[in-house]
């Protein structure tokens, strides 16, 4: 981020298409997805428990059916039932983790991470950069998808 490092970052993105639908054919609000970093820690807050969170690093320079186009690099879910928490931060320990934590080390051109938080039979996604350490907005240029 320019103007130098800040001590909170913040981006919230509203995904519109990844409504998934429950029931008959009902359809359910995308899920708001508030991801914010503080010192080096990125955090996810949605409005119900979440379940399930899987985050990828995704190369918008590549094919999406070529399969070296993203890897995932943190994969977890809660199993405490109701005790499950609508905020929890990369590596949570709180959760039990499907695929281990990699570090989320500087993006290099073209690629961003991207976070999928499932909660209450729904999901929505985040994409965010690291930048010299700093958590930071991705918008991959339109050549690059």
């Amino acid at each position: 981020m320019s103007g130098g490092r800040l001590a909170a970052a913040l981006l919230t993105i509203t995904v519109a298409g990844i409504a998934c639908s429950v029931g008959r054919g009902a359809a359910v609000r995308p899920l708001r997805v508030t991801a914010t970093e503080t010192s080096g820690q990125v955090e996810f807050t949605v409005q119900q428990p979440i379940t399930r969170v899987t985050c990828v690093e995704r190369d918008f320079r590549r094919s999406p059916s070529d399969s070296a186009s993203a890897h995932v690099v943190w994969s977890a879910r809660c199993t405490a039932g109701s005790d499950c928490l609508p905020s929890v931060h990369y590596a949570d320990r709180r959760l039990e983790s499907l695929t281990p934590a990699q570090p989320l080390t500087d993006s290099t051109p073209g690629t961003c991470y991207e976070c999928t938080i499932e909660a209450g039979g729904t999901r929505g996604q985040v994409l965010f950069q690291m930048i010299r350490g700093s958590f930071d907005r991705c918008s991959p240029r339109v050549g690059d998808l």
